[in-house]
């Protein structure tokens, strides 16, 4: 037994010396690395991080980022995003870096958003004296800035060449919504996540018995037929109690219908084909059945055109349409409510083999001008470079990250909340595949009279006139002329 014990003891202290040596022999290796691995001991090349690739001499001069200052610029007193002083001083060593001076400059006037913005940049890309301007975008006027060759592009996909791969930027399936015809051509920084979901009175489906509608979700139950019959049942039993009129539903009847719409596989406009649908027999079904449900009594009255309903703050209606900051808000949740709410994608198709969509404005990110050598030799390369510094290390936020948030954000009882998380991280494990560039937005701008929040002309408002109309199909026929029209005028101007 001692033998055996001596034998053990020998045979750890020979693999400490071993392994000592290794260190030993690594730490006194004069290393010959080879693409960052040594030749001699295979120690890993630790290679630090690299400001400026580009060697640029900037002399100076300034680059002007075109961006919201509050979310982009981390000297701006009003920044709201987090490592406040450690993007301080990124800037400030990017600046050493490539001799320059970075100015975080807010839109001019005429350029505050949507086609004015576009052609302020499509102007601006004519002009020499512009070439040391970056601008943050919205992805979803890339595909017109390129077509209008007023930007430039980063990577090919179809060679796996660009400026992207010589930077040695990674590219992600979000970047690729920078992307015209297998070409990349802005860097990506904040991608979207899905927003809009139906939010629903967990207090209600405990005190009426009902099930849990993101468990429904998670266990597949929650199909279009699955959900009306949903809607049918809770109304049964709350019209049990004869003292209070509660609604199993609710929310504005703009969101809820293109939510069940996209959910069913159906876009309003083709984002492919650039083709307006509204005189689909399906998608005119869909509107026909919410209509029903305020024949039956059972859609709340005072929410079809507000964002948050008081019967719905008051407790007496079950779903509602939302986004994730009412949790935070004092004009929608926050101190208003005192009942806990769980979240809940809208329902898929009955068809288990029709798609599920997901209508999205885009995600943000820079495009930059297209520049061979311009003042003391900058490039469209230089630009990149020096986003790509600005950002490297903080990185977009993580799946892990989004669940922190929502973890944060939704107050619920563990198995509601735990419910309810695992059905957003569902939608969000499949949203690249999911998501489709939702032309809505952009045509009812178009027919905005002041402002994206005043859609007096829009989607959000003539939709409620489907509840008084007799003839569906003629109204949205008209409604449909008029949108095709618009959008063939916006794309004319664009591709010109």
């Amino acid at each position: 037994m001692k033998r055996l014990c001596q034998f053990i003891l020998v045979m750890i202290f020979t693999l400490v010396l071993v392994g000592c040596g290794d260190f030993n022999q690594n730490q006194n290796c004069e290393h010959t690395f080879e693409s960052g691995v040594c030749l001699k001991c295979g120690l890993e090349e630790e290679i630090p991080y690299e400001y400026n690739k580009t060697k640029f001499d900037g002399k100076n001069m300034q680059i002007i980022i075109y961006c919201n200052t509050s979310d982009t610029d981390p000297f701006n007193p009003i920044y709201y995003k987090t490592d406040v002083e450690s993007k301080k001083q990124r800037v400030l060593d990017i600046e050493e870096a490539y001799n320059i001076d970075i100015v975080f400059q807010e839109y001019p006037s005429d350029a505050k958003w949507g086609y004015e913005r576009f052609e302020w940049i499509k102007a601006n890309s004519l002009k020499t004296n512009t070439s040391n301007h970056i601008y943050s975008l919205n992805s979803n006027w890339v595909k017109a800035l390129a077509e209008a060759n007023a930007i430039a592009e980063l990577y090919d996909e179809s060679t796996s060449t660009g400026i992207l791969k010589e930077l040695k930027v990674g590219i992600n399936e979000y970047m690729k919504e920078y992307s015209k015809d297998s070409k990349i051509y802005g860097y990506e920084v904040e991608h979207t996540h899905a927003n809009s979901f139906m939010h629903y009175n967990i207090n209600l489906i405990e005190e009426y018995g009902l099930e849990d509608p993101a468990a429904l979700w998670n266990e597949g139950r929650w199909t279009y037929t699955q959900f009306f019959n949903y809607i049918e049942n809770a109304q049964i039993e709350f019209n049990k109690n004869e003292t209070t009129k509660i609604y199993s539903m609710g929310g504005t009847f703009s969101d809820v219908t293109l939510g069940l719409i996209s959910g069913s596989g159906y876009k309003l406009i083709d984002d492919e084909r650039v083709l307006v649908q509204f005189v689909n027999s399906d998608i005119i079904d869909i509107y026909l059945d919410c209509k029903e449900l305020f024949k039956k009594n059972q859609w709340s009255p005072d929410s079809v055109g507000s964002d948050i309903s008081l019967n719905f703050v008051e407790g007496k209606q079950l779903f509602q349409t939302g986004e994730f900051w009412y949790f935070t808000s004092e004009m929608r949740y926050k101190n208003q409510v005192d009942f806990n709410i769980g979240v809940v994608p809208y329902p898929t198709s009955d068809d288990e083999n029709q798609e599920y969509y997901v209508p999205t404005i885009g995600s943000m990110g820079y495009v930059f001008p297209n520049i061979e050598n311009n003042e003391n030799g900058l490039t469209t390369k230089v630009l990149v470079n020096i986003i790509d510094n600005l950002y490297h290390g903080f990185e977009n936020e993580s799946k892990e990250e989004y669940k922190d948030y929502l973890e944060e954000i939704i107050t619920a009882p563990s198995k509601y909340k735990e419910s309810s998380i695992n059905a957003i991280m569902n939608i969000e494990e499949n949203f690249t595949s999911y998501r489709f560039f939702d032309y809505m937005s952009i045509v009812d701008h178009f027919l905005t009279s002041t402002s994206d929040f005043t859609m007096d002309r829009g989607y959000r408002i003539w939709s409620l006139q489907i509840l008084q109309s007799g003839d569906i199909e003629g109204f949205l026929s008209t409604k449909q002329t008029e949108y095709q029209l618009i959008l063939d005028n916006i794309m004319g101007k664009i591709i010109k």
